[in-house]
């Protein structure tokens, strides 16, 4: 720390440029793996948006099939009790 007599701040680093670049470099890093993560997300909000038209093809075939379905009819054989 440097003490000029008044107040205690930390001393300015010897090499200000270095870390300077470093923290340009990171910031470059994340910004990549930022926009990959996008492209990531899109392609995934894409195939969830086919996967939900396709339940929903899916549902309306079931509903179909289940509203033309009619229940058999019970056959007794002669002579049984009803």
């Amino acid at each position: 720390m440097a003490d000029d007599g008044r107040a205690k701040r930390p001393k300015p680093p010897e090499d200000g440029t270095a870390i300077i670049v470093q923290r340009e470099r990171r910031l470059a890093e994340l910004e990549s793996e930022i926009a990959q993560l996008r492209v990531g997300t899109l392609a995934a909000n894409q195939e969830v948006a086919q996967l939900r038209g396709r339940n929903a093809e899916l549902e309306s075939e079931n509903e179909q099939l289940t509203s033309s379905a009619r229940p058999a009819k019970r056959i007794q054989p002669r002579g049984a009790a009803c």
